[in-house]
């Protein structure tokens, strides 16, 4: 026997006796490695063991059994894998983690037990047990992973703890005699192909918890006579049963059921060959069953139309489209020989144009400023433009899957309707569409990315009607020229905001300015993490009384959205086109380039960002660090313009909890010379308003760097912070502490 390193075994024919091998003692991690001659029918490890590594034991033969002593955290991927022979194994109460396939093709193992503290059972693990009979899953296993009981051929019933929220793709696959299981009351997603061929499932209580079940979960059930589900559910995928084997979906109360047989009372739809490939929508979308019914008897196109919406749309817009759809002018277009993929296209451009929208209304500014509420019918206007269209050849509906079959499905937009119906960018359009079939798809599905960039160069960021031309152009600047490692993530981030050549030659040389001077990434020498005042409330259990209930409401709204801040490294090219995000002119093209600049290139400069819920930035703070004067200066806060009042309010505590985080941190790395105090410019603030009402004003102005020192010929701004200054943060003289609101 040799030991290398603690961790790797090698077994030989006199370690073995009489088909017993014991570890040694002493060992944390072991790989296992067996000469081909060694004959093993049990392992038996001793106490210290922690892990067995990957493919330890994998395709062991002969090996039946394995003990494991209590201290071994983690069985690695494939580590019994094809151990035919294995019969028994003890899995101790401290095992965390289970590795992917690790009993896969085990076809003896017939029952096992999980401990307590595992929290996942991981791909493939008991893919193909085919004598499994019996499992304990335990109390806190949140997700069956996929295929993890693959072809379990022999398991009879299982019981999912409360902890179990997903049953993921193909987890219990080909479990041929599997008759009974009793599902989460926490379980949400029940993927593709879960329960696909699981012949001798009887029935199913679907938990008011599952929101979606995924295409094929059920399919192949033969024996599957009733299936219980309830008013909460969103999404029942196409061919998640076989609906054409149940006879009747019966309504009853908050209770929706397939069924066989007639021997639940309620409502109930007769289960034919024409709406079968329907059920799935009725069952999601109970309350606009006779509406859906209704149509599909009146036109064929209709039972395609409402399949390929509830495919794209959540429950509530498909609800809404139901109940609010305007099918006057889509029901004058004759589809008859039109291939489905065809009609389908026709319905996804037909849908994001607004084709189907009931009038809606909007609010219009005239040129002289007045404001106005017009109600615009784009059903109308849309409907009207494509009949002409077809009528003229100037399009075709066979032709529409060729046009549009690269797509998005997306969200109705007015601005490239009206774009798109203009008579001059309709010819042109098709110019380019008869160049190369899909430019308008492009023209949509980049639409949002485009606009961004579509504006002007000015503080106000107004934005600019699109053309042909312009989408051209951006479609043209795929790449700049000089692309290479070291300069890529720039063009990336950079693109669409800015598509000139010289955009980028400037960015990668500001850029080559801060590596040759060896600027730091940050202010700070350690990263800032940001903390939760909520789970480490008595932290701040002083300040939080002194809070009055608006400010706490705020607060917690924050915690809701989930709004967070983080001080943007230097290195991060989105310093680049912060302007572009928060509206205003700190970019590569504004007059704030020397504020810009000077984030990136200044050693005593960064940008504060704050980001939404969905990691968008939507606010930006420069702040400047005088360290031999003890002292910040934020050049001011930047929000964009759509961003509301109140959430304003959120973006406000955010920044002040940044603020402080920073200042504690800063005092932290130099005590020598702390910090003492950080104000703000008022100047073009976005959150003037708050900081008025929250803070005290400065009666000194604390000098910052004058920022149009790294300007160009066109940029003038030298700062926003010379004129007015509030105090954001102070630190206080007769306590250990710093002051926060």
């Amino acid at each position: 026997m040799k030991i290398r390193n603690n961790t790797l075994i090698e077994i030989n024919r006199k370690d073995v006796k009489d088909g017993v091998f014991v570890a040694p003692k002493g060992i944390e991690s072991t790989d296992i490695s067996i000469d081909d001659d060694v004959y093993i029918q049990t392992v038996i490890f001793e106490e210290g063991l922690k892990k067995i590594c990957d493919d330890s034991f994998a395709r062991c033969g002969d090996l039946e059994k394995v003990v494991l002593p209590e201290g071994v955290i983690e069985i690695g991927e494939t580590a019994f894998r094809d151990c035919r022979e294995l019969k028994q194994i003890n899995l101790p109460d401290s095992l965390e983690e289970l590795g992917q396939s690790c009993f896969l093709g085990c076809d003896l193992l017939k029952e096992i037990t999980l401990p307590e503290k595992l929290k996942e059972i991981k791909r493939a693990t008991f893919f193909d047990c085919t004598y499994l009979h019996k499992i304990n899953l335990g109390k806190n296993i949140k997700k069956i992973g996929t295929s993890a009981f693959f072809g379990c051929e022999k398991l009879q019933s299982i019981e999912l703890p409360d902890s179990v929220t997903i049953i993921d793709v193909n987890a219990f696959t080909n479990c041929e005699s599997l008759k009974k299981i009793k599902l989460s009351e926490k379980l949400s997603f029940i993927m593709s192909g879960a329960f696909c061929n699981c012949y001798g499932l009887e029935e199913i209580k679907i938990p008011e918890s599952v929101k979606q079940i995924h295409t094929n979960a059920f399919k192949n059930c033969r024996m599957l006579s009733k299936v219980q589900f309830s008013n909460n559910i969103q999404k029942v995928y196409a061919n998640s049963f076989d609906f054409i084997n149940f006879k009747y979906l019966i309504k009853n109360g908050g209770e929706i059921y397939l069924s066989k047989g007639e021997d639940i009372k309620g409502e109930i739809v007769e289960i034919n060959k024409d709406n079968a490939d329907i059920i799935n929508i009725l069952i999601s979308n109970y309350e606009v069953k006779d509406i859906i019914l209704q149509d599909i008897k009146k036109n064929n196109v209709y039972k395609i139309l409402y399949q390929y919406l509830y495919e794209n749309l959540g429950k509530d817009d498909f609800n809404y489209f139901v109940k609010n759809k305007n099918l006057k002018f889509f029901k004058q277009f004759n589809f008859d020989g039109i291939a489905e993929k065809d009609v389908r296209a026709f319905i996804k451009i037909y849908f994001v144009l607004g084709g189907f929208l009931p009038p809606v209304k909007e609010i219009h500014k005239s040129k002289n400023g007045k404001v106005q509420v017009v109600t615009v019918d784009y059903a109308q206007k849309v409907g009207e433009f494509l009949l002409e269209k077809i009528k003229t050849k100037e399009l075709l509906l066979s032709e529409m899957n060729l046009m549009f079959r690269t797509l998005k499905f997306g969200e109705f937009n007015s601005v490239f309707t009206k774009f798109f119906l203009n008579k001059e960018n309709f010819k042109k359009l098709m110019v380019e569409e008869s160049i190369e079939f899909g430019f308008i798809s492009k023209c949509f599905n980049d639409f949002n990315s485009f606009q961004k960039g579509n504006t002007s160069n000015k503080g106000s960021q107004r934005q600019l009607q699109p053309t042909v031309e312009k989408f051209k152009d951006f479609f043209l600047a795929q790449h700049f020229t000089g692309i290479n490692e070291t300069n890529r993530r720039i063009s990336d981030v950079i693109f669409p905001y800015f598509i000139n050549q010289e955009s980028f030659d400037l960015a990668v040389k500001i850029d080559r300015e801060r590596r040759e001077k060896n600027i730091r990434d940050s202010l700070l020498l350690e990263d800032l993490k940001e903390e939760d005042v909520f789970i480490q409330i008595s932290k701040y259990k002083d300040q939080i009384e002194k809070l009055n209930k608006k400010i706490l409401g705020v607060l917690i709204d924050l915690s809701n959205k989930q709004y967070t801040f983080e001080w943007l490294k230097k290195s991060d090219p989105v310093n680049f086109i912060l302007g572009k995000l928060c509206t205003c002119c700190a970019h590569l093209q504004g007059f704030g380039y020397g504020i810009m600049k000077a984030s990136i290139v200044h050693p005593d400069v960064q940008n504060l960002v704050i980001r939404n819920e969905r990691g968008d930035i939507i606010a930006k703070s420069t702040l400047y660090i005088n360290r031999d004067q003890r002292y910040g200066v934020f050049n001011n806060v930047e929000v964009n313009d759509r961003i509301s009042d109140e959430d304003k309010k959120i973006i406000y505590a955010k920044y002040k909890k940044a603020v402080r985080m920073f200042a504690e941190q800063y005092n932290k790395e130099n005590p020598q010379k702390p910090l003492l105090q950080i104000n703000v410019g008022m100047n073009a603030n976005d959150l003037e308003a708050l900081i008025r009402k929250y803070n005290k004003r400065s009666s000194e102005i604390l000098k910052a760097i004058d920022y149009s020192i790294y300007r160009t010929n066109n940029e003038i701004s030298s700062g926003d912070s010379g004129l007015s200054q509030y105090i954001i943060w102070q630190k206080e003289k007769d306590k250990n502490r710093e002051q926060t609101l």
